[in-house]
């Protein structure tokens, strides 16, 4: 080993307890891999680096992925399988969609679900590990689930619900399955989520036709009181031309 490599990872003030409690156990997860680690609680962070024992010259980065979950407010037993060979990490930053603070817990809500089905049912069918902390949301597995999850987190941030592209990815996962219609296209099967932004005509909506012709009736009589107060006044003026005629001076 020639150079040395190290990250250093911050972590929030209500995480110190935790974090000091299982130091050792974090240690001991470490130390396998050849590499070192220490915690600053007066600076609130955390350290990694290699050592002349590290052989794996990847495992630096799994062990900074670590670090960034253990500040996420991830349990330990969970943060560790990080190490193993096909899982990843994402840590998605909600807190970037410009959103006031009612719209933001809404939403944040909405990602969570009641008594945590939601997040529940995303885990089920991308296959990763999710936790919902503050303005972020870590994820944890393979990368096709990563980039589902990603995408359904991201989708309900802009007012798009779960359950739509839950739906789409169950049918995707049970067509996959049938080796019949695994060169066909599934399109059918997919419920329509785009917006039809085309003009709607008046005939196609029962009841419109109504709502025209009163419009047209109302229009009639205002015409027709209009030409009826002119006639009348036509009528006013020739009264009076008649008269004045018949007076005698």
């Amino acid at each position: 080993l020639i150079f040395s490599s190290k990250f250093s990872v911050l972590f929030p003030q209500y995480q110190e307890n935790y974090l000091r409690e299982s130091w050792k156990i974090i240690l001991r997860i470490i130390r396998p891999y050849g590499m070192k680690a220490r915690i600053d609680l007066s600076l609130g962070k955390m350290e990694v680096k290699t050592t002349k024992e590290t052989r794996d010259p990847f495992i630096i980065f799994k062990a900074r992925d670590f670090l960034k979950l253990l500040a996420r407010s991830v349990p330990v037993q969970q943060a560790c399988k990080i190490f193993e060979k096909d899982i990843f990490c994402d840590i998605v930053k909600i807190s970037s969609f410009r959103l006031n603070k009612e719209r933001f817990l809404r939403r944040r809500k909405r990602i969570i679900g009641h008594r945590g089905l939601t997040v529940r049912s995303i885990e089920i069918v991308t296959g990763c590990y999710l936790l919902v902390q503050g303005n972020t949301v870590c994820c944890m597995g393979g990368h096709d689930g990563l980039k589902m999850a990603r995408k359904i987190i991201q989708e309900c941030m802009l007012n798009i619900h779960p359950i739509s592209q839950l739906k789409i990815l169950w049918f995707k996962k049970c067509l996959s399955k049938d080796p019949k219609l695994k060169s066909k296209s599934w399109e059918n099967f997919f419920p329509s989520l785009r917006k039809n932004k085309s003009k709607i005509e008046p005939d196609s909506i029962p009841g419109m036709k109504k709502e025209k012709k009163t419009i047209e009736l109302k229009s009639q009589f205002y015409e027709g009181r209009k030409g009826d107060s002119i006639i009348n006044e036509n009528l006013i003026n020739i009264k009076n031309e008649n008269f004045i005629s018949s007076i005698k001076f």
